[in-house]
């Protein structure tokens, strides 16, 4: 039997705390080398007991320099008041936040494929803690207290607004589609406006951001934001039915037919539907079905499954689909 050697015992103890200080799942601990450089474990031991200002830290850590410290900021390692400021207040960052920017910027694949379904239900899990409240609320027909993001599903054209009326506008990876690969549709589309504290992704154009959008809608996705307001929207999410997570989380909770927040549903102009089934093949719900034969062909919508997404509605070749309001 192989003894295990004082330099693996003390690897394995300095992992063990650094687990505890990021609260880190057990079945992450094996893979936190890839999460956490060896800079990232002396700052967050210099941290273990609580937060601390920038200029402390940086006169106790050895190294450890204002550049260094924005870049584990920014790495969701650490989190600032203010990245350009020495006097302000560094605290550490939960695993999952750290998770969240790995995933979408650094190392999925590092992890086995057999591994990360593990990590994939510890990510949604969290996710269904910190909407639960929300969706409660929804159910119960009451106002959200807190909203949680994802709260809205929005048309095209609403979408179009919100870039419209967004100072910047920036593209990252879908989150949702990098951790659950259950689909081929594209991932470098999800829109995010004036960006968020930790300053990441690249930054494009509006008229990029519309492009963007339109790449989305061929390819069948969905558009979820946490407001449809211009000029007040954090992002626009591009969702599909197999991996994204606000519709995971809603069949977990058993509250799908309230969340997100529908508010349209579909209504055709049967004089000039043709019956061509292109709503049918592109509803993510199966709200749509194409009954009987010959003239005695119908097209029905069953109002319970629309969700308001309008993807049936921007992929008529015949525009006979209009979204009303519910």
């Amino acid at each position: 039997m192989k003894r295990e050697t004082a330099t693996e015992r003390d690897d394995t103890a300095s992992w063990n705390r650094i687990a505890a200080i990021v609260d880190a799942p057990g079945f992450a601990f094996p893979w936190l080398d890839r999460f956490y450089e060896e800079g990232d474990v002396a700052l967050l031991e210099a941290l273990a007991d609580g937060e601390t200002r920038g200029a402390d830290l940086i006169d106790t850590v050895d190294g450890l320099a204002l550049a260094r410290l924005r870049r584990a900021h920014r790495r969701g390692v650490v989190t600032m008041d203010d990245e350009h400021d020495t006097t302000s207040t560094v605290a550490v960052a939960p695993f999952w936040d750290r998770f969240e920017y790995w995933i979408t910027f650094e190392g999925w694949r590092d992890i086995p494929e057999g591994e990360r379904a593990a990590f994939a239900d510890g990510y949604l899990e969290r996710y269904i803690v910190t909407v639960g409240a929300a969706v409660a609320d929804v159910a119960a027909g009451r106002p959200v207290r807190e909203p949680t993001g994802n709260d809205y599903f929005i048309l095209l054209a609403e979408a179009e607004g919100l870039v419209r009326g967004a100072r910047r506008a920036f593209v990252r990876p879908c989150i949702c589609r990098r951790i659950y690969e259950r689909c081929d549709k594209p991932v470098d589309v999800c829109i995010w406006f004036d960006n968020d504290e930790r300053d990441v992704g690249w930054e494009i154009s509006r008229e990029r951001a519309l492009e963007l959008l339109h790449v989305a809608d061929r390819a069948g996705l969905m558009f979820t934001a946490d407001t449809p307001q211009p000029g007040e929207a954090a992002w626009i999410c591009c969702c599909c039915s197999d991996c994204c997570e606000p519709l995971l989380a809603a069949e977990k909770l058993g509250a799908a037919d309230v969340w997100p927040l529908r508010r349209f549903v579909a209504d055709v102009e049967r004089e000039t539907c043709t019956l061509c089934g292109a709503c049918v093949k592109r509803c993510p719900f199966d709200a749509w079905a194409l009954e009987g034969r010959g003239k005695d062909r119908v097209l029905r919508l069953t109002a319970e499954e629309c969700r308001g997404c309008g993807v049936c509605a921007t992929g008529c070749p015949e525009s006979a689909i209009a979204m009303e309001p519910r």
